[in-house]
């Protein structure tokens, strides 16, 4: 019985494509993830501010080398009961202080 057991494990990790040795696909490196981000750097003001405006749930904008940080128009979306918007202010190809909408401020638990 154990004899037929372990043949019939062998057979399977023959004929099974996952199991069988074949050579390993390399997948290309992935850039980190702030790579691809839309970088305010590279837009104007309106249009950082008019990209914030369009997304309600808000959008993960790029402002710097490995910086970035999900901007808001509107409390209603602030994740985990936040309720307060804290302005902010981001670098854009045209203007160095540009208000492109708010973060929100975390509420502590009690």
């Amino acid at each position: 019985m154990l004899k037929s057991v372990i043949s019939l494990i062998a057979l399977c990790a023959l004929t099974t494509p996952g199991l069988s040795q074949t050579a390993k696909k390399k997948l290309p490196p992935r850039a980190p993830y702030s790579a691809s981000l839309t970088d305010t750097l590279g837009m104007t003001c309106a249009e950082a501010t008019k990209l914030v405006l369009s997304k309600p749930e808000g959008v993960t904008l790029r402002t710097g080398q490995n910086r970035w940080d999900h901007y808001f128009h509107d409390a209603e979306y602030c994740p985990n009961g936040a309720s307060d918007l804290v302005p902010e202010f981001v670098q854009t190809r045209d203007n160095r202080t540009c208000n492109v909408g708010f973060t929100c401020l975390s509420v502590a638990p009690n």
